[in-house]
């Protein structure tokens, strides 16, 4: 049996010195001691008449002494319990949109249920209770006696746990559920206390992240273009399309720089070091102004290539980052040489025709010559390019056969060409149409020839 402590029982205690108290006020009250201490026959005899009243007196004043104290600490926990329970009312309340509370005890299922599970799920305590089983809350019941008894067999407390089930919409709803196990003197488990956290919104909002996580590293990933993540001037992460374009391994490239001697030469065309004119623009970026540039990089540590770069800052986490977007041009750059070259042939074919050849824009006015034609038509340079042949009267039916070949169509004239003195020069002259990479009619050659 238990041992009664009688600091803590107030009740017991007070009682004990009552009677005590009360047993000495008797005794000095009683005959035998007043005979004894009292030798004054007046005195006696006052005392003896008022003796009960005395008595009663004396135990009124002690009970009250002894009553006073407990009643004072009394009332300040009742006070101080009245404000608790106001407390949590007032937390309850708060929490009831994402709270539910309940409480199983052995072979009775919620045999306790907040009425906030109508706020949270949208059923009534009945009509939960009821089906719980079939709204997918099955686990909050079964065998948790059971579960809680093998985790104090094993000295574990039971972590949070998961559960997913529908609402009244039918919709799914996320639970986060805390048990605790209610205990008897023997140390049995004789209820199981419980808190639900609805947390449904979280977890979409988790889902809806991971969703977005998985949507960029798709296109990081699928993208035709390298990226690059930096941190200061080091390569932290890429995707898989920068192995292609470097044509290495992706260990190969983490943690180097883009100055590092594999993947670019020591200078660059401009003559410029290449770990100079890098650390320049990646601290341009870092301060927050994009770097678009073309740069040279190696392909496989020998073979070089240009490159289009585009820098731009980022924060994560509280932390500076720059996206580095490297886009393989060097077809394009292949492209752009062949295209000088071709135009440094037609340059060449241009100025040394033994023909006269004239362009003309889609308004009539001749935008470029060679010599050839000046010469055929003794004319200077300064007077011909930007001349409009359709606002001249002369030359009505060149004229013609130029808004004939603006129109698409390739034409041949022979006739007479009025010079801006009205002499009669006789040519030929094809006229073909200039065509851009949308089929659109952009101007035309006039090829001439004296006859």
């Amino acid at each position: 049996m238990s041992k009664i402590d009688l600091r803590k029982n107030w009740i017991i205690r007070v009682t004990g010195v009552f009677f005590l108290s009360s047993f000495i006020v008797l005794f000095l009250f009683s005959d035998f001691f007043l005979d004894f201490a009292i030798q004054n026959t007046v005195v006696w005899l006052l005392i003896q008449q008022y003796r009960w009243i005395f008595i009663l007196l004396s135990l009124s004043v002690l009970l009250y002494f002894l009553l006073r104290k407990p009643y004072k600490n009394s009332s300040l926990i009742e006070e101080s319990l009245t404000e608790s329970r106001k407390n949590y009312r007032l937390v309850v309340d708060n929490l009831k949109d994402d709270y539910f509370f309940y409480r199983h005890e052995v072979n009775i299922p919620f045999k306790y249920l907040s009425a906030s599970v109508s706020n949270v799920l949208g059923f009534s305590k009945t009509d939960f209770i009821e089906t719980f089983r079939d709204l997918g809350a099955a686990n909050l019941y079964n065998n948790c006696f059971e579960r809680h008894k093998q985790l104090e067999f094993n000295d574990l407390k039971q972590p949070p746990f998961e559960i997913e089930m529908k609402n009244s919409n039918g919709s799914l709803c996320y639970l986060e559920i805390k048990e605790i196990p209610v205990k008897d003197d023997k140390g049995n488990i004789t209820a199981i206390e419980g808190i639900a956290r609805n947390i449904t919104r979280y977890r979409r909002a988790e889902k809806e992240l991971m969703d977005r996580e998985n949507k960029y590293h798709t296109l990081f990933e699928a993208a035709n273009d390298g990226f690059f993540i930096m941190k200061d001037d080091k390569f932290i992460d890429c995707n898989s399309r920068i192995t292609e374009i470097f044509d290495c391994k992706l260990e190969d490239l983490i943690m180097h720089t883009p100055y590092h001697y594999r993947f670019s030469p020591t200078t660059q065309p401009d003559g410029r070091s290449s770990r100079e004119k890098a650390r320049e623009k990646i601290d341009l970026a870092m301060c927050g102004q994009p770097q678009n540039f073309e740069w040279v990089h190696l392909r496989n540590g020998s073979k070089p290539f240009y490159a289009e770069v585009n820098l731009n800052k980022f924060s994560f986490n509280n932390e500076d980052y720059l996206l580095a977007v490297i886009r393989d041009i060097a077809d394009r750059k292949n492209a752009e040489k062949e295209l000088l070259h071709h135009e440094k042939n037609f340059r060449l074919i241009f100025e040394n025709s033994p023909f006269g050849i004239a362009n003309f824009d889609t308004q009539g006015k001749i935008t470029e010559c060679n010599e050839k034609l000046l010469q055929i038509f003794n004319i200077d340079r300064q007077w011909v390019v930007g001349l409009d042949l359709f606002s001249v009267e002369r030359n009505h039916d060149l004229v013609l056969f130029m808004k004939k070949c603006l129109s698409g169509e390739k034409g041949e004239y022979k006739g007479v060409y009025n010079t801006k003195d009205n002499t009669g020069v006789n040519i030929q002259a094809l006229l073909i149409p200039v065509f851009d990479s949308e089929q659109k009619i952009t101007g035309g050659f006039g090829i001439v020839q004296l006859i």
